[in-house]
């Protein structure tokens, strides 16, 4: 876990940077941290959009100017969000094949009726 939450905020920096923003490591921390309180998890709907701006007022206030705390936050979900999709599209295939594999028949069933079910 340490390593996905070093590698989130270390793409916050990377959206920011993009803006020409050089963030102290401990501002931004603190800043990500604040803004992530609720996690997507939890939230509604995945709640993505409504922590987004959570996220991006706590780095505001954290010290980067407003414009660029909202443009370096939807880098941010670019980076974490969009730039994944077409590698997670292109796996799709594959990784229905290993589910239907993995799917052995339950008992009384016959092999067909399982996989409709999977």
């Amino acid at each position: 876990m340490l390593t996905f939450w070093a590698a989130e905020i270390a793409a916050v920096w990377a959206g920011l940077a993009a803006f020409v923003l050089r963030m102290d490591w401990a501002a931004l921390t603190v800043g990500f941290c604040t803004g992530m309180i609720a996690t997507r998890r939890v939230a509604p709907l995945a709640g993505s959009g409504l922590l987004t701006l959570f996220l991006a007022l706590a780095i505001w206030y954290s010290g980067a100017p407003f414009t660029v705390a909202i443009a370096g936050t939807f880098a941010y979900r670019a980076m974490t969000l969009w730039l994944p999709m077409p590698f997670s599209l292109a796996a799709l295939p594959a990784l229905r094949r290993l589910g239907k594999q993995a799917v052995p028949p339950r008992a009384g069933e016959s092999g067909d009726s399982a996989r409709a079910l999977a």
